[in-house]
């Protein structure tokens, strides 16, 4: 089936070009009315609307490398921010998008974003992250992302937090990991995947879903969406070949054989790809004529490596709608852009 995009592939704007579109009108954002957003936020600032007792929110950390090579503070006080507001948000999850670290030779950088993970952990607060290009010499063997975030994370959260059904992994690396977790009677499951996984992998997570029938399906990977809102290829600059591998799979191959093809597949998030806009959307339709809602986000390349710029998003579990927020700590402010600040709205859904 034909996928609809939210910004149309092929066009690419400049930095210069794309500040210059945030100005604009919602209509006017490069097929931004093309997608089924819901209404305007009320607060033009940007701030989420105060959570009920049928919403929970995951948090979504883009890529954090130069943090940790300007071992600048940051990344300690993104997660801070998540450990003071757990109960404002009601925050059950964290997704790392990858690239935790700039250089996986300089064991200051392991050892800065340690820190700001294990921050987390103290506080009984899950994350998942994803393997990027920039946390192993070699993707296939990433020592130091196994050695500092080993896949023994997710037992001990597991008999820690009570939401946790079930976790599990690939092959027992932390690499390719699942965790379930059950809200009432509403299951989400979130998976990590690998940077470009392979063939074993995909059909991995195809069995995982398939045993957690009834899950609400979200995924975070490094490669997946472009920074232009269509699928990340071959035709890209970082593809996955360039790195040297070969049974991978890019973010149009990951469409097409897998994430298209379950519709309890809700939502993708990914970073990776640098030089053009920070944030952007797409709504892919499976085969089922499901949608399928995938962002990317990455800050890295603006001050101080981001300047803390993350995704708040927080689900309604009765109307099953999104509220989609960025927000940044170092500046305790709240992106009021509409590519940064809107609303979503699942296909009916119930576990």
């Amino acid at each position: 089936m034909k996928t609809k995009d939210l910004v149309k592939p092929g066009i690419k704007l400049s930095r210069r070009s794309f500040i210059k579109a945030l100005g604009t009108s919602l209509t006017g954002m490069i097929g931004l009315a093309n997608i089924s957003l819901l209404s305007n936020r009320d607060d033009a600032m940007g701030r989420p609307p105060t959570v009920g007792p049928s919403d929970v929110s995951y948090v979504v950390l883009p890529d954090t490398q130069y943090y940790c090579s300007q071992d600048n503070g940051i990344f300690q006080r993104m997660t801070q921010w998540i450990v003071d507001n757990l109960n404002t948000y009601n925050i059950k999850m964290v997704l790392h998008e990858g690239d935790i670290v700039n250089d996986p030779t300089r064991i200051r950088q392991w050892e800065v974003a340690k820190e700001a993970i294990d921050n987390l952990d103290r506080n009984s607060i899950p994350a998942l992250l994803s393997l990027g290009n920039h946390d192993a010499v070699s993707v296939r063997e990433p020592i130091d992302f196994r050695r500092y975030f080993p896949s023994s994370r997710y037992s001990v959260l597991e008999e820690r937090i009570n939401s946790i059904t079930d976790h599990g992994t690939y092959d027992g690396n932390p690499e390719n990991a699942y965790l379930q977790q059950k809200f009432g009677q509403d299951l989400f499951l979130y998976l990590t995947l690998e940077f470009a996984p392979r063939q074993s992998v995909v059909d991995w997570v195809r069995n995982v879903i398939k045993s957690h029938d009834h899950s609400f399906v979200v995924i975070v990977t490094h490669l997946f969406l472009y920074h232009d809102g269509s699928l990340s290829g071959i035709k890209h600059p970082h593809n996955p070949y360039i790195y040297g591998l070969q049974n991978c799979h890019t973010g149009e191959n990951l469409w097409k054989q897998l994430v298209s093809q379950s519709p309890a597949i809700k939502m993708v998030h990914s970073g990776h790809h640098v030089n053009g806009p920070y944030s952007a959307l797409r709504k892919g339709r499976g085969v089922t004529g499901n949608s399928v809602y995938q962002q990317y986000t990455n800050y890295q390349d603006i001050y101080n490596g981001g300047d803390g710029w993350m995704k708040l998003i927080t689900i309604n579990t009765e109307k099953w709608v999104s509220g989609v927020s960025t927000y940044t700590p170092c500046k305790d402010k709240w992106s009021g852009r509409p590519r940064e600040n809107y609303d979503l709205k699942f296909d009916r859904w119930s576990s």
